[in-house]
């Protein structure tokens, strides 16, 4: 009995002493990162440079954030307040990043928009800290190209007619892939007097009104690759409207769309329908109205003839359909007397 509780006893002595030598170990593996040279000047813990309180970076740039110090031991990174470890940039974009220099520099291969905010570097001594925030702003990459003219089957960007004294109106579009560049649009004619093209803003044709407008739109594409893709194109879409064309406003046009300095022009005329089409649209819409008029002019004697003569109509059907029950009647009668013989007889 003695026997088996000093065992006991030795086994939980063992356990006891087991456990206690792991934490020591544990306790000096977690602070072996943070445990500094004794020899360490704490009043000579400093930055080497000045940084700029914000840096910018065009998003999928290279882009490196740096704490270089001297006398340090240890450098902790943070971002908007959350440790180094636990970040999760780049999990659903393009963002790529890396430390170097022993935490000196924080390095991005690729700063995507995801990466924007603050990060704040700890520098350590293991007597004192210092620390630095810089802040990281993305901007929209610009991607500078000539706007591209949109052609289809459609009728855009083409050459119209008109009729005098009718309307007309120009449709075009352009395709552009700098969203934050600043976009310049115009509409112009073509001045004989002066030799040159003039805005139709200050183009004044007696009788002829021109109008203006644009709207822009995301082009319909998807998408399916990461690593910084080229931007879908944006659509421009832009038209002119003509109304009351006369000899003057016929001619040719221009229509301008500038972007960053990049600039495309289409050249368009307004040419006179001829009197063969002219009338051939006249003639089709004139059936038209005719067909419509006198279906409903046929309609609306119907209806009067009815409301007029409706009644007698009424009246001649019951007494026709009288007289014929009466004489139905009577020439039943008829075909009994004959068929049935006098008793006198």
């Amino acid at each position: 009995m003695n026997d088996n509780m000093r065992d006991l006893e030795v086994m939980r002595r063992l356990v006891f002493l087991m456990i206690s030598v792991w934490s020591v170990l544990g306790v000096q593996t977690m602070a072996g990162a943070t445990v500094c040279p004794k020899d360490l000047d704490s009043n000579e813990l400093s930055f080497l440079d000045k940084t700029a309180s914000d840096v910018y970076s065009t998003e999928c740039q290279y882009r490196v954030l740096q704490c270089m110090s001297v006398n340090f031991c240890s450098i902790q990174w943070f971002f908007n307040g959350i440790p180094y470890d636990s970040w999760s940039l780049g999990n659903n974009s393009d963002t790529k990043f890396k430390l170097e220099d022993s935490n000196q520099t924080l390095k991005f291969l690729s700063a995507d928009v995801d990466s924007e905010g603050t990060y704040t570097c700890v520098v350590s001594n293991g007597v004192r800290n210092i620390n630095r925030s810089i802040n990281l702003r993305i901007q929209e990459k610009i991607w500078l190209n000539k706007p591209i003219p949109l052609e289809s089957s459609s009728g855009v960007c083409k050459d119209q007619m008109a009729v005098l004294g009718g309307n007309a109106s120009f449709f075009c579009q352009f395709k552009y892939r700098n969203p934050g560049a600043f976009l310049q649009k115009s509409w112009r004619k073509l001045n004989q007097t002066y030799g040159g093209f003039q805005l139709v803003d200050f183009y004044y044709i007696p009788g002829t009104e021109f109008t203006h407008g644009y709207r822009k739109e995301d082009e319909n594409v998807i998408l399916t690759q990461k690593n910084c893709p080229e931007k879908p194109f944006k659509i421009l879409s832009t038209w002119l409207n003509i109304t009351n064309v006369t000899e003057e406003a016929l001619g040719r046009y221009q229509v301008h769309c500038k972007i960053s300095g990049f600039l495309t022009k289409v050249n368009l005329t307004l040419s006179l329908a001829t009197t063969e089409e002219h009338v051939v649209k006249v003639t089709h819409t004139t059936i038209v109205v005719v067909v419509v008029t006198t279906m409903i002019i046929l309609l609306s004697l119907v209806v009067l003839s009815w409301k007029r003569y409706g009644t007698d109509v009424k009246l001649w059907y019951h007494d026709h359909r009288a007289a014929l029950e009466t004489e139905g009647i009577i020439s039943r009668e008829k075909i009994v007397t004959i068929a049935s013989p006098s008793k006198d007889i």
